[in-house]
């Protein structure tokens, strides 16, 4: 408010408000700077974990038999043999692919890559198979300690992120 007319001081909320875009803007365009590889538009790279660790845990997930019954995830089972080696070869090569590069520079793009290529696949399958594939892929992401997909799984699974 302006002290002497008692008129609302419009100038200074106007200026705050470009203020407020102006920063905004840049920064958007130049990003948060943080390298953490978060889309944010720093032009960072994340590389993800490698090593021993990685390597037992992706060796002990490829060797779990996979699209089995599992109630506990509401999941019934690959309707015959067939197409459950069928899924779980698909999942299987993706986990070999990582397998594969666990002892170099893994960027989240190649990761990303792996397992998009695998979710192609999946998504000729039944629904039920495509999900429990998903659901693999979340105890992949957390082998290499991704806490989020950035909606790529609901882009896989849906052709879109809800959110």
């Amino acid at each position: 408010m302006d002290a002497a007319s008692g008129a609302p001081n419009v100038g200074v909320s106007v200026f705050h408000m470009k203020l407020s875009i102006f920063i905004f803007t840049i920064l958007t365009l130049i990003g948060c700077g943080c390298g953490c590889g978060c889309g944010c538009g720093c032009g960072s790279v994340k590389n993800l974990p490698k090593g021993n660790e990685v390597l037992i845990a992706l060796e002990a997930l490829k060797e779990t038999p996979k699209f089995r019954e599992d109630l506990s995830q509401f999941y019934p089972g690959a309707p015959n043999e067939e197409i459950r080696v069928e899924v779980e070869q698909i999942l299987n090569a993706a986990l070999s692919d990582l397998m594969a590069i666990s002892d170099k520079d893994t960027s989240e793009k190649e990761f990303w890559g792996i397992l998009e290529s695998a979710a192609r696949k999946l998504a000729l399958m039944d629904s039920e198979e495509m999900d429990r594939g998903l659901a693999y892929m979340e105890s992949i992401m957390d082998i290499y300690n991704i806490e989020s997909s950035e909606g790529r799984l609901n882009q896989w699974r849906y052709g879109f992120d809800p959110q």
